[in-house]
């Protein structure tokens, strides 16, 4: 996938021998990309990561944000941070962008975070979020 993300001028996703989705890179995150990565990396003197994780959370809840684990290790984890409603990737996203930077450097030292990242989902993950719909509708 990082391959296709550097070299690809068109990407194709095939599922189960269908084409769902084609277009560059910024076209795919714009039509499939549903909000945000924060991965965050503790301080190694925390004691406890999971309260730490449901911390973060509700940090995110008070400001108005739906945020989840996405993925979750000892002293570092993954949240997935949707979009606003009716959020897009443009510029109207770049204010709810600013209001997680400012939330994670106001809540930094309670939250005990050693250093974090932000970013858009990759083509990977937007793999995978297609795949698991997918997966969702064949269930249905």
């Amino acid at each position: 996938m990082d391959e296709c993300q550097q070299l690809g001028s068109r990407i194709g996703i095939m599922i189960d021998g269908e084409l769902i989705a084609t277009g560059d890179l910024s076209r795919l995150q714009e039509l499939y990309c549903t909000g945000l990565f924060v991965e965050i990396s503790l301080n190694p003197d925390v004691a406890d990561s999971i309260k730490t994780e449901s911390e973060t959370i509700d940090a995110f809840v008070k400001i108005g944000m739906d945020a989840s684990v996405y993925e979750s290790l000892p002293l570092h984890f993954k949240l997935k941070v949707s979009f606003q409603q009716d959020e897009v990737v443009n510029n109207h996203s770049v204010a709810q962008l600013a209001e997680v930077f400012r939330m994670l450097e106001t809540n930094k030292s309670d939250l005990r975070i050693q250093f974090y990242s932000v970013s858009l989902m990759s083509l990977e993950q937007i793999f995978i979020d297609l795949s698991r719909k997918q997966f969702e509708k064949v269930e249905e």
